[in-house]
């Protein structure tokens, strides 16, 4: 199976599963979600652990980065599932698509990483397109929309993190950890915003939203190893259209005109950063000690689970 194939089922995994998670948001806390989320996830994940363990065992490197990773994972799913809530699948998708662009953005702040002129026309572009589908008003800063955005920003600090994080763990390894945080952050959260064991009923929904994320983690672990940024990372975009299909079925919503005209803006853009940054993967593999994916691939990519934590 080729590494685009895989990077879709991922994808199609992901879209499934949020799909599950925003059903379970008319009944439930987002801490009891993103728990049961989490913990389900981590079947699948350790199961690809088990086949791929990696060079250190399990074995935590850098423990107080992973912690720190695993804590803005948290807040940002807190946000993200609470946008799952209130919009349609297909608007947050859209404002997820920010991720690469905050992420682009704060390499060159944070990491001072060079960006070309054309970049950062792409990533300016980018975010006017961004400004399109939020139609800005006198609302703006208390708008549903600033949720899935705000989770799009975190998403890309935890991007800065797990750079780092991956030159010493196994990819799978970082999921579990991710995981594991993400469980004790919710149980601490549990107090102030509520939890909620799941019905009976309701437990097969959990049990599907979790696994199909863990799913789709280990089928984008695996398009990584297989392939570049730039055969994977396009079938993110098909998100739009899992989106938009699962939200037209089970809820009636239909895309707005902001959404229609925005998101093909943001596409291009977010293309544009994975062509130029394609060309020099070869001598950053070469010089980065970093197991199974390239520094251009994370910066770009890492995030992918959304009530998990990771899109």
């Amino acid at each position: 199976m080729g590494p685009a194939l895989l990077g879709l089922i991922a994808y199609v995994f992901f879209s499934s599963g949020d799909t599950f998670g925003k059903y379970l948001t008319e009944f439930y806390p987002v801490t009891t979600i993103i728990f049961f989320n989490a913990l389900f996830s981590l079947a699948p994940a350790s199961l690809y652990y088990w086949h791929h363990p990696g060079e250190n065992g399990l074995r935590f490197n850098r423990p107080g980065l992973m912690v720190l990773g695993g804590v803005i994972i948290a807040v940002a799913a807190l946000l993200l599932t609470t946008g799952f809530k209130k919009l349609p699948l297909a608007d947050v998708y859209a404002m997820l698509f920010a991720m690469p662009l905050f992420t682009g953005a704060m390499a060159a702040i944070i990491l001072r990483e060079h960006l070309t002129l054309g970049r950062t026309l792409a990533i300016l572009t980018g975010f006017g397109a961004i400004m399109i589908i939020l139609q800005p008003g006198p609302d703006l800063l208390t708008s549903a929309a600033m949720l899935p955005l705000g989770a799009a920003f975190l998403f890309s600090l935890y991007n800065l993190t797990a750079r780092y994080l991956l030159r010493t763990n196994s990819p799978s390894l970082v999921v579990i950890g991710k995981c594991l945080i993400l469980m004790i952050s919710m149980l601490a959260a549990g107090p102030f915003m509520g939890f909620t064991m799941p019905s009976i009923n309701h437990l097969p929904f959990f049990l599907a939203s979790g696994i199909l994320m863990g799913l789709g983690d280990c089928f984008i672990i695996s398009a990584f190893k297989k392939g570049q940024t730039i055969q994977v990372l396009p079938m993110m975009f098909t998100q739009i259209l899992w989106g938009s299909l699962y939200g037209f079925l089970f809820w009636g919503d239909v895309p707005e005109w902001s959404l229609l005209l925005g998101a093909p803006i943001v596409i291009l853009a977010i293309t544009y950063l994975i062509l130029t940054e394609a060309k020099p993967a070869a001598s950053l593999i070469e010089n980065t000690a970093m197991p199974d994916m390239a520094p251009e691939e994370l910066r770009l990519s890492l995030p992918k689970t959304a009530i998990a934590g990771g899109k």
